[in-house]
């Protein structure tokens, strides 16, 4: 599974990291000297929020005490200043991750800011509580806060805000695994950032951008997005985003198995984050460490540096962290015999990661679980498999984009395999069966003859017998558990493979509708569109199998009737509404029957949608599926225009498609 990636969480002050907590501090000299300077109270106080902006994060406890002085003289200034003042003491304690004093002068500047007259003011204190809710996983909470500040911004026209929010948008449609449109909501942001010249937004956004590349495995393409987040990070000397780009740079290198170069960067990460002393993140990068050799098989230097990870982490207050860190330790003990902490380390993880609701970690710690019990406790071990296998079918699918032809193409093989081995399971089992029934026989004869011959054994071979008996029911009864269980696992796997070519599907039917928004030439829309109803019709396929239960038989009516619903929705116009009618027998077709016949009836559809009903009062589009004569009987037709056959080019890439397919049912 994909490595941690710091995700840098842009805020409307930029509020990127959190530390340990701090004594109070007095207010610097230097700061009183300059203070006394200045005459006018409005000015004193804009002075020290000025300092205090710029310092909160360096050192969050003499900010708390500058703020002290800026409080006591904003009160006889002005409200405005106030607030701003209540505003700035929230994002200090913020920084020492203090989380509940944030809340509340986060509220309090909330109940006393004017939300028309101070929109700006009233939107960044929203971003900043929806920052801390995401990080106290309160994911429902945190989206909230963002939609109410990104109402704000839009009232004001604040581009830096809305792009901030888009940014922050972009993330929760990451962690919910939506990519499209976490792409969409990075490239808004992006584009708002650049506008403001703010180059700090710029490498964060750059290095979200490169996150969500990495999630597809194009681990070259996510680097450059990486490297260049780095660069700019680099001209503004912002050390911790420098760490955060070294360390997803790391990861990709240790997602490709380049180990030896993701140590490198790992460690120029880690010093980094050692000189500005961000113990929260070198949790991160020691629980990399870890991982790394764990998969070199150095498992008492991965014990090590995942306990330096939980230990970190929990000083900094990152649950998700240390629940990962707690799940891997578990997994590298049980490498080297050390049963009881592996076990104890992996509830621990577990029951961590949901209380975070991380289901990533959740599905993790139960596969641990499974292979560490299923020796011992093997009915225990069978549930957190089937927990796992749960878990899995709620996770968004993380293969390549690239990859989908190739999976495409295995999902058959995958399908024949596992039937066979279903076939040679039971073959074997059938076997043994008759195997077990004709050696009981021959013993029952033999125990009959021996009565004839011997009647001294009579009582002895009774005895015998039974004990056989007994024994070969023990070992059948034994067999046959083992059987339900291999049974009950591989349709779970043939499942999940329909699922994931299903997810693999609707990601590239998502990228070709996003590529279409961004194209301005009506031949490439209708190109890609048109991609995206191909790819549609063969996802419904995968769909069908796993959900309804039936993993080698598609309902047709349904299938086809949702199909060019879906065809019809995506071309009819407002002014016309197109009737469909459908007369399909209740057949059951297997897959390489259905995908030639959907993608036939999609050829059609979408050319009858595109050409037959220009003059057409009441369209109406007829499709029938009948099974005649050991065979089956497909038409397509509408009340359209029509067309004359001698005159369809058949050098269009439509017709080729219906040739092809048609050619392939034999027909």
């Amino acid at each position: 599974m994909p490595k941690l990636l710091i995700l840098i969480f842009l805020s409307s002050l930029l509020i990127l990291h959190k530390t340990s907590g701090q004594q109070p501090s007095q207010i610097p000299d230097s700061i009183l000297t300059a203070l006394n300077t200045i005459q006018q109270d409005s000015a004193k106080v804009n002075f020290l929020n000025t300092y205090v902006k710029n310092n909160y994060f360096v050192n969050p406890s003499v900010s708390l005490s500058v703020l002290d002085t800026s409080e006591s003289i904003s009160i006889q200034a002005d409200s405005f200043r106030f607030n701003h003042v209540l505003q700035l003491r929230s994002i200090s304690y913020y920084a020492l991750s203090k989380w509940d004093s944030m809340i509340h002068y986060s509220l309090q500047t909330l109940e006393l800011t004017d939300s028309i007259q101070e929109a700006s003011l009233y939107g960044k204190v929203l971003s900043n509580l929806s920052s801390v809710m995401r990080l106290l996983s309160k994911d429902e909470e945190a989206h909230q806060y963002r939609l109410r500040a990104r109402e704000r911004y839009e009232s004001i026209n604040d581009t830096l805000g809305l792009a901030i929010i888009d940014n922050d948008l972009g993330l929760y449609y990451f962690d919910l695994g939506n990519y499209t449109a976490a792409l969409d909501h990075y490239q808004k942001a992006y584009k708002g950032l650049e506008s403001q010249g703010h180059k700090q937004g710029e490498s964060i956004v750059l290095n979200n951008l490169g996150m969500i590349i990495h999630q597809q495995k194009d681990y070259r393409e996510a680097r450059a997005y990486y490297m260049r987040s780095y660069e700019v990070a680099k001209t503004i000397n912002s050390k911790e985003q420098m760490a955060s780009t070294l360390n997803n740079i790391g990861s990709s290198f240790q997602d490709e198995g380049l180990l030896d170069s993701a140590m490198v960067y790992h460690q120029k990460s880690l010093n980094i984050k050692e000189e500005v002393n961000d113990y929260g993140r070198m949790a991160s990068s020691y629980n990399n460490f870890g991982i790394i050799y764990f998969k070199k098989g150095e498992y008492n230097l991965a014990i090590k540096n995942h306990m330096i990870a939980a230990r970190f982490a929990k000083e900094s207050l990152d649950p998700q962290t240390e629940a990962d860190a707690l799940i891997k330790l578990g997994i590298a003990e049980k490498q080297v015999g050390q049963y009881s902490n592996a076990k104890k380390h992996l509830e621990s993880g577990l029951m961590m990661a949901q209380e975070v609701n991380n289901l990533q970690l959740q599905q993790e710690a139960n596969k641990a679980l499974h292979e560490l019990l299923k020796n011992t406790s093997p009915k225990t071990a069978l549930k957190y498999l089937s927990k796992a296998y749960d878990l899995q079918d709620s996770l968004l699918n993380e293969e390549k984009v690239r990859e989908l032809t190739i999976k495409e193409t295995s999902y058959e093989f995958e399908k024949e395999k596992i039937a066979k081995e279903q076939e040679i399971t039971l073959l074997n089992t059938t076997n043994e069966l008759q195997a077990l029934r004709l050696d009981r026989s021959k013993k029952n004869i033999l125990f009959l003859s021996g009565i004839a011959i011997l009647l001294a054994l009579f009582s002895y071979l009774i005895f015998l017998s039974r004990s056989k008996i007994k024994l070969l029911n023990n070992d059948l009864t034994q067999k046959k558990v083992l059987l339900e269980e291999a049974l009950e696992q591989k349709e779970i796997l043939l499942k999940e493979i329909h699922h994931r070519v299903k997810n693999n599907l609707q990601v590239i039917s998502s990228l070709l509708k996003l590529q279409s928004r961004n194209v301005d030439d009506e031949i490439t829309q209708r190109v890609l569109n048109a991609g995206q109803n191909r790819v549609m019709s063969m996802a419904l396929i995968h769909q069908n199998l796993y959900q309804d239960g039936n993993l080698t038989g598609i309902h047709m009516p349904s299938y086809i009737k949702q199909m060019s619903k879906e065809l019809i929705l995506n071309y009819q116009t407002d002014e016309q509404h197109v009737e469909l009618v459908t007369d399909v027998e209740d057949l059951k077709l297997d897959v390489d029957t259905v995908v030639p016949i959907g993608l036939i009836i999609n050829e059609l559809i979408t050319n009858t949608l595109k050409y037959a009903f220009k003059d057409t009062a009441s369209p109406i589009i007829r499709i029938i599926l009948k099974e005649r004569n050991d065979g089956l009987f497909l038409e397509v037709d509408d009340n359209g225009v029509g067309f004359d056959p001698s005159d369809v080019s058949n050098e269009k890439l439509g017709m080729r498609l219906v040739r092809s397919f048609a050619k392939r049912l034999k027909a």
